[in-house]
């Protein structure tokens, strides 16, 4: 290179090394800062996470399995000449999630998670691995709603969501849906709401009002809750479109309760857990859902005898006929109904029916029935609905019990009793009441 060109490409090279940095842009400097930490999303997961549980169910299923040597006596000799089968009993489990809304430890999630909670035993787990074990307060089967409680160890406040401040829930706002998906615990997924009063029909219930979003639902978010970017409930997670009717698969179609509809049955279940009846009857479902009569009516003989032989149609204290009413009644010392049937009684008042959800009409409450009565025996659960003995009304135990003051041990009586009638959701009046006959052998 020539002597006279290395001196001016040389000044170029340090004049170059001598130019200061361009600035960074004052957005691309704030980029470069930015703090995941404080990002809307993990803030809004941070604050409400704590409050998310994972629910675990226990039931024991039994199940009756006929001997094939049995089966063939009795379709060549006819009568039950085995012994009717051994009875087989399993444990099945289920998952979900809920979260808590009171510092007292009062849980909500779908009441499809913990459905036939008198024979489920129910522990919840926290994110910090603090285990407890759950009691069902109330449910209702119409919106798959239902509440749970357990209790303080140290007397600290159980980290709950506000049920006071839900969010305005926006059409198209971000939301964020927690739970416990296939059992792996404090998941989050992320979406928005897509559309608003939705209206799904699963088997025999209609839900409506509905959020729609495509934040993923799997199995085990059901019960969880759907919130905002500032930690305010939107709803509960409770069931997401798989398929269409036609069998082609569906993604991003999932249904939130709205928190509405939650805070409303959340107060309405804390009135029912004070109800003496409710509180000691686990099996009772208020609030406008069903109880479930082919649960309840499980072991009614519909026809023919019953299960100590004896027949429908054989002696009555009060024989079948018309509706009237039986004299007026006097308080009884003892209650026969309990003595001789294993019924235990309680009047079905107008603030009963209003916790229960149901038609305040005429009959009685059975508030327990005695396991291994004829009661008991026949099918009768508690939290059905007593209306007749005989051709009696009876609107009340005490006329119960003067019906039923002279019966002997023996005595086969005929009684009306069924599920009453419900009150739909949105005002769309009242289902009818649903009763049927079931006959009596006093003891």
């Amino acid at each position: 290179m020539p002597k006279n060109l290395r001196l001016p490409l040389l000044s170029a090279a340090v004049l170059a090394l001598a130019t200061p940095l361009s600035p960074v842009p004052a957005q691309e400097s704030r980029t470069l800062n930015f703090d995941p930490s404080t990002e809307p999303a993990v803030l809004a997961i941070a604050k409400v996470q704590p409050a998310v549980v994972n629910i675990n169910t226990e039931r024991v299923v039994r199940t009756t399995v006929q001997d094939p040597f049995e089966s063939m006596l009795n379709e060549f000799f006819g009568g039950n000449l085995g012994g009717g089968g051994r009875t087989q009993e399993r444990k099945q489990s289920s998952l979900g999630s809920g979260f808590v809304v009171d510092p007292e430890g009062y849980i909500i999630t779908n009441e499809h998670v913990v459905e036939r909670a008198a024979d489920l035993k129910i522990s919840v787990s926290f994110p910090d691995g603090s285990t407890y074990d759950a009691k069902y307060v109330g449910g209702d089967r119409q919106f798959d709603l239902a509440l749970l409680k357990i209790e303080k160890r140290d007397g600290k406040p159980f980290p709950h969501i506000d049920l006071s401040k839900p969010s305005p829930n926006f059409l198209g706002q971000t939301v964020l849906a927690l739970g416990n998906p296939l059992g792996y615990k404090s998941s989050v997924s992320r979406g928005i709401i897509s559309a608003k009063d939705r209206e799904v029909r699963i088997q025999d219930v209609t839900y409506r009002k509905l959020l729609q979003t495509d934040a993923a639902i799997n199995p085990g978010n059901s019960g969880g809750p759907l919130i905002d970017l500032a930690g305010q409930l939107c709803g509960v997670n409770s069931v997401r479109m798989a398929f269409t009717p036609d069998r082609m698969p569906v993604s991003g179609i999932g249904f939130s309760i709205p928190a509405s509809v939650v805070a409303e049955k959340f107060a309405l279940f804390r009135q029912q857990a004070r109800s003496p009846v409710v509180a000691s009857n686990p099996t009772v479902r208020g609030g406008g859902s069903d109880i479930d009569i082919n649960e309840a009516f499980s072991k009614i003989p519909w026809s023919g005898n019953l299960k100590d032989g004896s027949s429908r149609g054989g002696s009555s204290a009060a024989p079948g006929g018309g509706g009237s009413k039986p004299p007026a009644a006097a308080e009884a010392s003892a209650s026969s109904a309990r003595r001789l049937f294993g019924l235990s009684l309680q009047t079905l008042t107008d603030d009963l029916a209003a916790v229960f959800g149901i038609q305040t009409e005429k009959g009685v409450l059975i508030s327990d029935v005695d396991p291994g009565s004829p009661a008991r025996e026949a099918g009768l659960r508690k939290g059905l609905v007593l209306y007749k003995i005989g051709k009696y009304n009876v609107t009340n135990p005490a006329e119960v019990e003067k019906i039923l003051s002279d019966v002997k041990a023996g005595t086969e009586v005929d009684i009306v009793a069924g599920t009453p009638g419900r009150r739909l959701p949105f005002g769309l009046g009242s289902s009818p009441a649903q009763k049927t006959t079931v006959t009596l052998t006093a003891r």
